[in-house]
């Protein structure tokens, strides 16, 4: 658990640094370690997936915005695994 926090507070620094330089860019960043979430439908859809959970958006919702009416979005998971429930699932 300490290295995944880890590792997730290093990709969280690495995609404020891309923010910070190109205030145009579009995140969807969940808390779970898991990296697929456009290639695997169950994933990339589904209701459990959310930030914040339950009540946000999933990983299609930002995607559709982004490509499809060049709407931006930042959507960053602020709790961590596997304090975020829909992920923890």
């Amino acid at each position: 658990m300490k290295h995944i926090e880890k590792y997730r507070g290093s990709y969280r620094q690495t995609v404020q640094k891309f923010l910070s330089v190109n205030n145009e860019l579009s995140v969807w960043s969940i808390s779970c370690s898991q990296h697929v979430y456009a290639c695997y439908k169950g994933f990339y859809d589904s209701p459990h997936q959310k930030i914040p959970t339950t009540t946000g958006k999933t990983v299609r919702d930002v995607i559709e915005a982004f490509v499809l009416r060049d709407e931006r979005n930042v959507i960053i998971d602020e709790i961590a695994w596997p304090g975020n429930s829909g992920c923890a699932k």
